[in-house]
């Protein structure tokens, strides 16, 4: 059961770099993402005015092409959003290996000696579970987070719902909750495993 402590240990260990990476890359993404709703506005803006009695009306596609550069802008955010993906999909797949690690183990052992905890440290099958909870979120997050950026790279020229659908999915995105406060909750639970091996 110390080779099934140690593991788990190392286990901890090992996701919360990988939680912390995931959380800095998600922070990352937060300038991107005030980029892309300022130029969700400004196209909104764009699409919704009349030239025709300005003093800038006399100016040929001018428009058409202030939405053309705003779209492409929004494309270039998009593609370093895109990137960020990677990195996270890398963090997820981390987790995911370190906590397949951690099954195996448990399986290999004495399924009952892993269920009982004491007075200071939870089950080992718990905190596996709660590992496994962990990916299941960072999966989770990850394929909302792709599908958003499928989204706003479907976003169409010269629509009238570029910049709703542009403000909708980065909604979506804000409102994930970082990995790191339920992290932060497994290792308020595990920290005297964590401290005994220090």
């Amino acid at each position: 059961m110390e080779n099934v402590r140690k593991t788990v240990c190392k286990s901890l260990k090992t996701v919360k770099k990988h939680v912390d990476n995931w959380d800095t890359i998600c922070a990352e993404c937060e300038p991107v993402i005030t980029s892309l709703l300022n130029l969700s506005t400004q196209l909104d803006c764009c699409q919704k005015v009349d030239l025709t009695n300005h003093p800038l009306g006399g100016f040929d596609d001018l428009k058409e092409n202030l939405s053309t550069k705003l779209m492409l802008d929004v494309d270039t955010s998009v593609n370093s959003l895109l990137q960020k993906l990677k990195i996270l999909s890398e963090c997820r797949n981390r987790i995911r290996r370190v906590t397949d690690t951690c099954n195996s183990l448990l399986k290999s052992v004495n399924t009952v000696k892993t269920t009982i905890g004491t007075a200071t440290e939870p089950p080992h099958s718990d905190i596996v579970e709660w590992l496994n909870n962990l990916v299941f979120i960072a999966t989770e997050q990850y394929a909302e987070k792709r599908d958003i950026i499928t989204n706003l790279q479907m976003v169409e020229f010269n629509t009238e719902f570029d910049a709703c659908t542009i403000k909708d999915n980065l909604t979506a995105w804000k409102n994930h909750k970082d990995l790191h406060s339920y992290l932060h909750d497994i290792l308020k639970y595990c920290e005297n495993i964590i401290s005994l091996d220090s």
